[in-house]
């Protein structure tokens, strides 16, 4: 599955993981949350990144999210699937435009 990952203090990139939970888990260290974006984009992040010591990454909608995130999509049935290469540029400009510009 095709999905774009932003570290903090790095670009968004490209990165092809597995499906299911584990691999999902295993890029934001830990639980995920899934919020909606526009164009039928998910950002997933960790659920708990209020309440552990991650460095702060993006900012969606005024919201602070830290530690490492990333953008996918859903199927109709709600499994997480591939973005397309439109889809990536896409997401990759996203998330490099919510990215926090440390000073």
């Amino acid at each position: 599955m095709i999905v774009v990952v932003k570290e903090p203090n790095k670009a968004a990139e490209i990165r092809e993981i597995e499906g299911g939970l584990s691999p999902l888990q295993q890029i934001v260290d830990g639980r995920i949350e899934v919020v909606e974006l526009i164009n039928g984009f998910d950002l997933v992040c960790n659920e708990e990144f209020l309440f552990l010591d991650l460095e702060p990454n993006i900012v969606v909608n005024g919201e602070l999210f830290f530690g490492t995130v990333f953008i996918t999509k859903a199927d109709d049935t709600g499994n997480f699937v591939s973005l397309s290469d439109s889809e990536v540029r896409l997401a990759t400009m996203i998330l490099n435009r919510m990215a926090v510009q440390l000073v």
